[in-house]
Order: structure tokens, then C-alpha cells, then sequence
């Protein structure tokens, strides 16, 4: 038995090794970078070098890579001009939205001089300019314009966007009050409006209304004459009189007294006092009422109180 295990021994011996993993020794194995892979273009190829925009290259090319090479730079055209007129159509919408210049039109076919219409543009462009992204036409804040171009100029009631009027040009449309009574103390004249606003520029004529003072106040230059109170109500008072078909002939403001006017309206001989702590056009109701009373019996009172609701107090 020895003699058989030994010969299997001198066999085993006798077999080339097998091949082992030497490691690093030896040649080393490609890694996963340098591999070759399946349609990668190889290094230092003709196609590797027209994608460089190698020159002669093209001279070594063949037709297949000539061909792939004029369509990726057809892509890359197409691209590139598709990107430019988005670019030029936005560019240009944004011109065509933006407000450099303004172009200042009334409302009115009163003339009114280029002078006053620069001072208006001049306004607006300072709006624009303290708020720089509305002047994009499409994010002007309109309340907030007309709030500050009326604080700015009290006989404009309101400021509208026009049209473009040209390349980042934009029409502006100003609206200005028409007076309904005039109030003068020496030489500085006050205009009021229906809606009670009073101003001191008037492009209109001059209306027919005047406010008489009597109340015996010294007015220091530099103040206003009455509150905007007691304007408002005046310009609402004429405003609703005219509304029911009446016109006012002169109102006068009587002696010791700023709360109370004398309205006198046109063919009724007799005044009507009216007071500012009431809402006028209760008041003007009333009048009515008392006029058409007084005309159905002939009577001519003196004077006409209708400070209270309901009530009216009278002396003949």
C-alpha cells in the first residue's frame, strides 16, 4: 500500500500549477474607464478629432463621418438661432411693455399749454422712477398713480393709460375737474367741484357760482380760507341742487358764523339756510318740498331754515 501512495504522490507533483491572481504583478488590468465600450468614440480617431473641429481632420474623414459631423453642427445652428429669436421676441415684447417716455392728452378740448402738459409728464416719470417695476405697462399700479399725481395736482380728477404711442412710448390721458363754485379772497381764487374738491387751477371758465364771505374772518396769506369740510359740502350741495334740476344764483356764508351757508337758487326770491353738519342732500330735499309749499299758497318768506331734518323755520 505504501508502494501505490507513494507513486500518486510523484504524479501529483509531476502537474504544472494552476494559474493563480498574481495582484499588481504582472500586466495590470484595464479599469472601468479606459475599457472599451460599445459606440464610444476612440481617442485619436478621425470622427474623435471633427468633434475637436481638428481642421485636417476632414481631409482623412470618410463620408459616413463627414455626413454625422455636418448634421451635429446643423443641431447645434438650429440651436443656436432658435435661442437667438426667443431671445430677440422677448427683448422685444419687453421694449414694447416698458415706459421710457410718457405722451401726456386731455380730456377736454379746453386749450391748455405744452408747458402745463411737461409738468404732468414730469409727474408721472417721477412715479416711475420711485417705482421702477411699473414701468412695465402690464404691472402699473393705476390707484396708486391717480393718488399721487392728484395729491400733486389738486385740478386733475383722474390719470389714465392710453395705448403705446410708439416704441417705449405710452399715452397717458389727464382728466381734469370742472369747477361748479368759485370762492376769491383777494387774489387767490379756489375752485370747487361737484364732488366737493377744491383746487386753484382752473382750465375751464370760470362758473357762475360765487361763494360771498361775510363772516368777518381775517385770512393770513399762505393759509387755506375754509376747511376741506366745509369745501366738500359746498361742492356736493351745488352738485345735488343741479342733479334735481335747480342752479344756484349765489351762496353767502353770514356774519359770526362758518357752519352754516344762505344759498339763493335761481327764480326764488327767498334764501335757504343750509348747515354743514348735515348731509346735503337731505337738505336740498327739503328745499324742494319748501318750494313747491310756498308756491302753491303764494307765499314770499324772508329767509328758509332747513338746518333740521324734517323741519323747516321761516320768517315773512
Amino acid at each position: 500500500m505504501g508502494l501505490f501512495s507513494k507513486g500518486k504522490q510523484e504524479s501529483k507533483k509531476a502537474l504544472p500549477p494552476r494559474r493563480r491572481n498574481v495582484g499588481n504583478s504582472g500586466t495590470q488590468r484595464y479599469n472601468n474607464n479606459s475599457a472599451f465600450r460599445s459606440g464610444r468614440t476612440m481617442a485619436g480617431t478621425t470622427m474623435y478629432r471633427l468633434n475637436n473641429s481638428d481642421r485636417s481632420a476632414i481631409k482623412t474623414a470618410t463620408p459616413r463621418e463627414k455626413m454625422h459631423h455636418l448634421e451635429r453642427v446643423r443641431k447645434r445652428l438650429a440651436w443656436i438661432f432658435t435661442g437667438l429669436i426667443v431671445a430677440c421676441i422677448g427683448l422685444a415684447l419687453f421694449l414694447w411693455q416698458f415706459i421710457a417716455s410718457v405722451v401726456i392728452e386731455s380730456n377736454t378740448a379746453a386749450v391748455i399749454s405744452q408747458d402745463s402738459l411737461d409738468v404732468y409728464s414730469k409727474s408721472i416719470q417721477k412715479y416711475l422712477t420711485n417705482n421702477p417695476t411699473e414701468r412695465l405697462r402690464f404691472n402699473l399700479n393705476h390707484n396708486s398713480l391717480n393718488e399721487y399725481i392728484i395729491k400733486l395736482h389738486p385740478e386733475i380728477s383722474s390719470v389714465s393709460k392710453g395705448d403705446s404711442a410708439g416704441f417705449t412710448k405710452t399715452r397717458f390721458t389727464v382728466n381734469f375737474r370742472k369747477p361748479v363754485v368759485l370762492w376769491q379772497v383777494d387774489s387767490v381764487k379756489y375752485f370747487v367741484d361737484a364732488n366737493g374738491v377744491s383746487f386753484t387751477k382752473n382750465i375751464y371758465e370760470n362758473p357762475k357760482v360765487t361763494i360771498v364771505d361775510n363772516s368777518g374772518v381775517r385770512y393770513t396769506p399762505g393759509t387755506a380760507i375754509a376747511s376741506a369740510r366745509f369745501l366738500s359740502f359746498v361742492g356736493r350741495s351745488i352738485g345735488v341742487i343741479q342733479s334735481r334740476g335747480m342752479s344756484v344764483n349765489k351762496i353767502t356764508i353770514p356774519a359770526g358764523t362758518s357752519r352754516q351757508v344762505e344759498v339763493l337758487i335761481n327764480d326764488v326770491p327767498y334764501p335757504f339756510i343750509l348747515s354743514i353738519d348735515r348731509l346735503p342732500g337731505g337738505q336740498v330735499e327739503d328745499m324742494q318740498r319748501v318750494i313747491e309749499y310756498f308756491a302753491r299758497g303764494g307765499r314770499l318768506p324772508k329767509y328758509v331754515d332747513i338746518r333740521v331734518k324734517g323741519k323747516a323755520f321761516y320768517r315773512e
